[in-house]
């Protein structure tokens, strides 16, 4: 099924979860072949601590406070801390997304009981500052990765210290990198 056909908010729960399912079994598939690509990147000097965090500190959704948390994080992968890699990326990552929301003149928060809460990560994946760019296939991966509990969760099951230490393997580093650098090449004119 192609990413641009989508269900909308109108389409059944379950044709919405035989798509996350489809691609949560096609990113467990092509893991195989992610972190070959990952390396020879790295063999080639494409790929390093310093190149990856010139292109985060070019995207103006890392606050600058942030940028020594995303080094160290990136540190830890070219080292083979996976457990570092994930724990410090992902709320990273949730935070950039969180700047794309509200940088977009869109509400960050919402209205809970009779005070105020920020939203959900699943909830910024699902507004239309993230689903506007790349048409929502973006802001789809993003969710299968790390929100959807049909897909690989990540940030959910980590955040919440449910994941067991497998969880902390070659393949989710690789997809938290790999989402690190699709964040990071957002801009401001295509949100």
């Amino acid at each position: 099924r192609d990413l641009h056909s989508f269900p909308t908010r109108r389409s059944s729960d379950l044709e919405i979860g035989h798509l996350v399912q489809h691609i949560h079994d096609s990113l467990e598939s092509y893991s195989i072949f992610m972190h070959p690509v990952i390396q020879t990147a790295i063999d080639k000097g494409l790929f390093s601590v310093s190149s990856i965090m010139h292109y985060v500190k070019d995207c103006p959704f890392f606050e600058s406070d942030r940028i020594p948390i995303v080094e160290h994080g990136l540190k830890a992968y070219f080292n083979g801390d996976l457990v570092t890699t994930i724990h410090l990326l992902i709320p990273q990552i949730e935070n950039a997304v969180r700047n794309i929301v509200e940088m977009s003149n869109r509400s960050t928060i919402k209205l809970q009981g009779n005070g105020y809460e920020l939203k959900t990560f699943d909830e910024l994946l699902r507004d239309d500052a993230i689903v506007q760019v790349d048409d929502g296939n973006l802001s789809l991966y993003l969710r299968v990765l790390f929100t959807n509990q049909r897909g690989w969760n990540l940030r959910n099951s980590i955040c919440h210290g449910i994941a067991p230490l497998s969880t902390f393997n070659q393949s989710a580093a690789d997809r938290v990198l790999h989402a690190l650098i699709c964040v990071s090449s957002i801009r401001m004119e295509t949100v």
